[in-house]
């Protein structure tokens, strides 16, 4: 049974093959949030310790004017001494989503994996409880994986 060498081959194929659409979906889905700008004003410009920064969202942006964070009205609607930053804020089903997709993730890797095990685990019985070990070659792999495609694929799935 040489060919049950290059099954983790196939495994990281697999993995791999599994990994495109699943990072196309993540990444329409991390694409998804409101984008939120946010200014970062320091208070005393003497002070460059992280005590010292104030942050400024976009509704208090226009009405702030006390102390060192004034705020202008230039292109970037920060003031003196502040850095606009942009982050983006998701919903709560789109938090849920999220953590669906990383289920989706941990299962559908772990499904590969059994399934491997599987394959190797019914070839290594029946390599093992055959009296002509002569007849024992990499048709032995190919009917352990048909025998996984064929009737194990719900206990590979269940875990």
């Amino acid at each position: 049974m040489p060919i049950i060498t290059i099954l983790p081959i196939i495994q990281a194929v697999g993995l791999f093959v599994f990994c495109i659409p699943w990072g196309i979906f993540m990444a329409y889905l991390a694409s998804s949030g409101e984008i939120t700008a946010e200014c970062m004003c320091s208070l005393d410009q003497d002070d460059d310790t992280e005590d010292s920064l104030i942050l400024l969202n976009s509704t208090n942006i226009s009405n702030r004017t006390n102390g060192t964070a004034i705020i202008s009205d230039d292109s970037t609607g920060c003031g003196e001494g502040c850095f606009l930053y942009k982050s983006f804020s998701y919903s709560q089903n789109t938090k849920y989503a999220g953590l669906y997709m990383l289920f989706v993730w941990f299962w559908t890797s772990q499904f590969i994996v059994a399934i491997g095990q599987l394959v190797v685990s019914i070839s290594t019985a029946m390599w093992y409880f055959t009296k002509n070990k002569i007849g024992v070659g990499n048709g032995t792999f190919f009917k352990a994986l048909i025998l996984t495609l064929m009737y194990h694929l719900g206990t590979a799935a269940f875990g």
